[in-house]
């Protein structure tokens, strides 16, 4: 296994030879979904809704597990992510002091 080692550079490159497995497909997509939401929630934070943000951010923590399990974890946080991003996107954000 020290020949596998030693390859740790080909990681998150066209020639990882582990990169097409649905696993990997996968925390490439959370990894892009996660970034997205930051974007999308950083603009709407306030005081408010700061408790709701942080747990939109930890329900990608809950994503854990390897195969079948990660599928099923990224589906149950999925809906959860989904509704909190509707909620949040549903309030208004108080008006600022000119």
């Amino acid at each position: 296994m020290k020949w596998l080692a030693k390859l740790k550079f080909l990681r998150h490159t066209a020639f990882d030879p582990f990169g097409w497995q649905a696993d990997r497909k996968l925390e490439r997509l959370l990894i892009a979904r996660f970034e997205q939401q930051i974007k999308i929630l950083l603009p709407l934070l306030n005081a408010n809704n700061l408790e709701q943000a942080c747990e939109l951010v930890r329900s990608f923590d809950a994503i854990r597990g390897f195969g079948h399990i990660k599928q099923r974890n990224y589906q149950i946080a999925d809906a959860k992510i989904t509704a909190l991003q509707a909620d949040l996107l549903a309030q208004k954000r108080p008006r600022q002091a000119a």
